[in-house]
């Protein structure tokens, strides 16, 4: 349970992040038309963005302390149940009432997420497949690919955006397990200095900036009810295929049906509640 109770923690705090981020992009100047260097001062300015960053880095925080406890394939799609946590906040201390189909998609991922459980223990890193991640990269690199190109011949809707921070997200959660196994692998702690110069970090941080600076262009640019499920569906995929090609996780079928679930589930909430 320990896994669960900080996977949870950290996708709460990441949650309230973007949802202020959410409600400052409205106000902000759209990135890509406006200059750089006035889109940085107002997002910088922004009391609204700033509280957001800083909930978002706790929550950052404690999902490098997840991954170093549980597996990947089992913390990313529980980061999925932020959604329907605050869904539940809402309905329990703000009276909001939710329709049958938004009740639906709540028992589903809560059921998600309970099966998931079951099967979220604290585990010793047994290794790395360095050419299971070579492999991990190369999907990511033509998922990139593909995207771009959508971009170039003029589809710069919310649908590429959605999964460029999905594969962004995906990929910066693969990072961050490989951060945590390479600490422990090396008898190195969390709280160390070694964690500084650790070369793993500055691509946990790159991926991680860019999805998020990828976020705020796709919440300017499309709707909720289309780049959150979306982004969870190929950040979840993406979290699967890292922790079965690079670190030799198991996917039974009811983990897989569990994240199935989950995805279901926020998406449903999502889709309904944004109409």
């Amino acid at each position: 349970m320990k896994v669960v109770v900080v996977t949870l923690l950290a996708t709460l705090f990441m949650q309230a992040g973007l949802l202020l981020w959410k409600i400052s992009a409205d106000r902000l100047p759209s990135v890509g038309d406006t200059p750089t260097l006035v889109v940085l001062k107002a997002f910088l300015t922004n009391k609204q963005w700033q509280a957001g960053w800083v909930l978002t880095i706790v929550g950052w925080l404690l999902l490098i302390k997840a991954m170093d406890l549980g597996e990947v394939t089992v913390v990313q799609p529980l980061m999925a149940l932020g959604q329907v946590l605050l869904v539940a906040v809402a309905v329990t201390y703000l009276g909001e009432k939710l329709l049958r189909i938004e009740w639906v998609g709540l028992s589903l991922a809560a059921l998600g997420a309970c099966v998931l459980a079951t099967e979220a223990n604290v585990v010793d890193p047994v290794g790395i497949a360095w050419q299971g991640f070579y492999l991990f990269l190369s999907v990511g690199a033509v998922g990139y690919g593909v995207v771009i190109l959508f971009i170039v011949i003029g589809h710069r809707g919310e649908v590429p955006l959605s999964i460029a921070v999905g594969l962004s997200f995906g990929t910066a959660a693969v990072l961050t397990e490989l951060f945590t196994t390479s600490l422990y692998l090396h008898d190195q702690e969390l709280q160390s200095f070694a964690v500084l110069v650790n070369p793993i970090l500055p691509a946990v941080v790159f991926a991680n900036v860019a999805g998020i600076v990828l976020l705020q262009v796709a919440f300017q640019r499309g709707r909720v009810a289309v780049v959150v499920p979306l982004n969870l569906v190929v950040s979840n995929g993406m979290g699967v295929l890292g922790g079965v090609l690079v670190f030799s996780e198991s996917m039974t079928a009811k983990r897989l049906a569990a994240i199935t679930l989950i995805v279901a589930g926020t998406a449903l909430l999502h889709r309904v509640g944004s109409k």
